[in-house]
């Protein structure tokens, strides 16, 4: 542990700390860690779970754990936070995908008073009531309910034509004008940058 103590004092006062995890296959038979679980690459191995912890701007690392390969994200947050704290580090901030989401993290970083940036599903109840109150307030701001119903608006925005190639950025065929004046009007930067 005062090997984590020590680089943990490198890193830079006040930066968000990236909180993620990778996956090692291995047709190791002899190390224990080694276990079937959700493998991000999709092979059919057993493997190896990597946590690291690094400053978002010193691009350093400051504390990593093996785990078994059988332990999901989600299920590392409250443990692993119990293990910052010997680390002395004060004012917590941690930027973590959605792989690390469910509403006991959130609870558990919030009753550590860490401050956090977490992605999740748009398909959780919550963040649809967010999102669609925001969307609302936006129409009401812009006066677009005398053009568009909520639902109008979402379908007006669907069907912008997207072409996604694996492992690239998805391209926008095709966007039209009223489509890009919906999105400033939501204060929105609109999908076109993969225009050209």
């Amino acid at each position: 542990m005062e090997f984590f103590r020590c680089l943990a004092k490198r890193r830079k006062h006040g930066e968000y700390w990236a909180y993620d995890s990778t996956s090692i296959s291995s047709y190791s038979e002899q190390l224990n860690q080694v276990k079937y679980g959700h493998n991000k690459d999709h092979e059919p191995l057993p493997q190896l779970n990597l946590l690291l912890l690094y400053g978002e701007s010193s691009n350093l690392p400051f504390y990593y754990r093996k785990l078994a390969g059988n332990i999901s994200d989600v299920k590392t947050v409250r443990t692993r936070i119990a293990d910052v704290e010997p680390l002395g580090v004060k004012k917590v901030k941690l930027l973590m995908d959605r792989g690390f989401y469910s509403s006991e993290n959130i609870d558990s970083m919030l009753a550590n008073h860490y401050k956090f940036l977490i992605g999740t599903s748009t398909k959780l109840a919550e963040v649809k009531r967010i999102l669609l109150s925001y969307i609302k307030k936006q129409m009401q701001e812009h006066a677009m309910f005398s053009k568009y119903t909520m639902s109008s608006l979402l379908d007006e925005l669907d069907v912008i034509e997207r072409v996604h190639i694996p492992g690239k950025t998805p391209i926008v065929r095709e966007i039209l004008n009223k489509q890009i004046q919906i999105y400033k009007n939501m204060a929105v930067k609109p999908p076109i940058d993969a225009l050209s």
